[in-house]
């Protein structure tokens, strides 16, 4: 419903007590009575229909409405929206009526917000299946709209408007028709063989193997697809290359595809994703400024400041942060007198941001504690850490992830180990890792294994606990060095 959201009390009691009852009920009672399934949600209806004819005519009665009774008293317009398909309809024991769920549910959901306010935009199937079963002329026209992109990155349909014979045709529905990649062409993407490669080099866990075909691919970069540079440059990311990484990124900016008249842009100079894997490649090998810059500049760039990329970006701007405060420049920078513990604070900060947005993520959460353990150790208490922050934090992810939850990667039983770890049980974390060992022994790259040692190393050491850990230690080191993948 357009206009919703902004409507004041008196308009709401106006709209639930006065139109819907009075005015709107009236027009659609009938349809109402033929609908499978007829549910409220919030200012929506969700209705399903076996009968074509009955769903078309519910729309055009429900949009009837609001055009002809409401008359502007209230400043609200229907957005509607249709599809055909198969759904599961179930009894729905707290409505105490029929239900209906599915994928082609969800699809309607999200054409509802793309269409133009008091107009009906259904898709290819609906008006198919509608033609394919109603035989004769019903007085009722589809305008075609073109292929839209679906709300919530659901993929995209080709839409249509329906309307009345009487009405006239909007000038727009023919306007809208031309397709967006007429007029800026859509990057590339990987050919079947590519992807073949890609996924066969990620699944691989061996280093030095895909270490060397990245070495061969540094002579033909510039011979090569851009889409293909790109999951190169990410590749590099995920085994640690860095250097290289920066290598096939650079390659990537200088990419040009040229539009109409001859207009040349560079289109991966600014892609969100290629920026993400260049600012976290710049961060590992210490160029923290220039990574920094490219993160915040991706921040601002996000007006959703709630979704995943905002998730996404608050937790490497975190992880640069820590490295930035905890990695040493010099083999004595570990000793607590030389960690930046304002940074480190900023950090933790950072990394409860990025668990605010998404709190069924434990990779922040996990970071955190580390760091509220770290802080509460050297003791600056100026930074109004309470006592016991740390440690409250881990036994919150064992309650949460560990048992009788989800389990099933790497990870996440690396995580659940660190947690048992930061609350002192270093039996109980020992047990933890070695079950994570046995589990995924033949299904976690080494580098990964290694990056969670190196934490590992660096927290006991800060800590002074290097003699309670050491058997930690001893176990994934030994697991690195005897697994058959190549480090």
């Amino acid at each position: 419903m357009k206009g919703y959201s902004k409507l004041t009390e008196d308009q709401k009691h106006e709209l639930f007590f006065d139109f819907i009852p009075n005015k709107l009920f009236g027009r659609i009672q009938k349809y109402k009575s033929s609908a499978k399934v007829f549910n409220t949600w919030g200012d929506a209806v969700i209705a399903v229909f076996f009968d074509g004819l009955d769903a078309v005519e519910f729309m055009l009665a429900y949009r009837d409405a609001f055009d002809k009774e409401n008359l502007g008293q209230l400043p609200i317009a229907p957005r509607i929206a249709g599809h055909y398909g198969e759904i599961h309809v179930f009894f729905d024991h707290l409505l105490k009526q029929d239900n209906a769920i599915g994928t082609n549910v969800d699809i309607t959901a999200r054409i509802e917000p793309i269409t133009r306010p008091g107009e009906i935009f259904v898709t290819a199937e609906f008006r198919e299946s509608f033609l394919e079963k109603v035989q004769r002329d019903y007085g009722f026209e589809f305008s075609k709209l073109g292929k839209y992109d679906l709300a919530k990155d659901f993929g995209s349909k080709e839409l249509y408007r329906l309307y009345r014979c009487h009405e006239e045709e909007q000038i727009v529905d023919s306007l809208f028709e031309q397709e967006i990649k007429d007029l800026l062409p859509e990057l590339s993407e990987l050919s079947k063989k590519e992807k073949e490669i890609i996924k066969k080099l990620n699944e691989s866990g061996k280093r030095n193997e895909v270490k060397r075909w990245i070495d061969d691919q540094i002579t033909e970069a510039r011979s090569k697809d851009s889409a293909f540079l790109e999951e190169v440059a990410a590749l590099c990311k995920s085994y640690g290359l860095y250097e290289q990484g920066l290598y096939f990124i650079e390659q990537l900016e200088k990419s040009i595809i040229t539009v109409s008249r001859g207009i040349q842009l560079k289109p991966y100079v600014s892609k969100k994703e290629v920026m993400k894997i260049k600012a976290e490649c710049l961060t590992r090998l210490g160029k923290y400024e220039q990574a920094a810059n490219i993160l915040y500049s991706l921040w601002q760039s996000i007006s959703d400041k709630s979704s995943k990329d905002a998730y996404d970006i608050l937790s490497m701007l975190a992880a640069q942060f820590k490295r930035r405060a905890t990695i040493p420049h010099h083999k004595d920078s570990q000793r607590p007198s030389y960690i930046d513990v304002e940074l480190l604070k900023s950090a933790t900060n950072l990394y409860l941001a990025a668990f605010k947005i998404s709190p069924d993520e434990y990779y922040p959460a996990i970071n955190a504690a580390y760091l509220y353990k770290i802080i509460e150790k050297l003791g600056h208490t100026q930074l109004q850490v309470k006592s016991g922050t740390g440690t409250k934090l881990a036994n919150y992810i064992l309650k949460t992830w560990g048992e009788g939850h989800m389990k099933g990667n790497w990870w996440l039983d690396a995580t659940l180990s660190e947690a048992y770890m930061l609350k002192g049980d270093f039996q109980k974390a020992k047990e933890a890792f070695q079950y994570a060992v046995k589990t995924h022994e033949n299904k976690v790259k080494m580098f990964e294994v290694e990056g969670t040692k190196i934490q590992i190393e660096q927290y006991l050491k800060i800590m002074h606990l290097e003699k309670e850990g050491e058997e930690i230690v001893k176990l994934l080191e030994y697991w690195i060095n005897n697994h058959k993948a190549e480090v």
